[in-house]
């Protein structure tokens, strides 16, 4: 049971089936091409589709998953740059935003990074690729009732 609230009401139950989960996770694993080598950074709450999802792609892959029980930025670019994450699944502009917005923020220690994932205003994408040019980078469209990303 996941729960959706869109961003203007109360949150509802939201009942999945286990295999819409495990299917969609196998295509974005395929979609996204992550594969044993790629380490992804999540930020975002085990009860988000946002992370579970990842975090089963990820699964089916073999790769590595970092999470955090909370996003700070201070202690999110520690991580990023300390474990040398391939994927940034940041997924908001407020966590986008807080990393690239970072005083210490430095590209040249993120060079390993090959995709992110984020959305945001058209200004904030181009912001954030021109900062991590290197990396591609990715908007996706997610619903809950839709078992995540569609």
């Amino acid at each position: 049971m996941m729960y959706t609230s869109g961003t203007t009401a109360h949150p509802k139950g939201c009942r999945l089936s286990h295999e819409a989960i495990v299917r969609n996770a196998k295509e974005i694993s395929l979609r996204l091409q992550i594969t044993e080598a790629d380490i992804q950074w999540n930020p975002l709450p085990m009860f988000h589709m946002s992370a579970i999802m990842p975090l089963l792609a990820g699964m089916w892959a073999g790769s590595s998953f970092i999470s955090s029980t909370h996003f700070v930025a201070d202690d999110a670019l520690k991580s990023i740059e300390t474990e040398k994450p391939t994927i940034l699944f940041t997924a908001f502009p407020a966590v986008m935003s807080a990393i690239v917005g970072h005083p210490v923020f430095n590209a040249e220690k993120m060079k390993q990074i090959r995709l992110v994932n984020n959305v945001a205003p058209p200004n904030q994408l181009r912001k954030n690729m021109s900062l991590l040019p290197h990396a591609v980078h990715i908007s996706a469209y997610d619903m809950t009732e839709a078992s995540g990303i569609s």
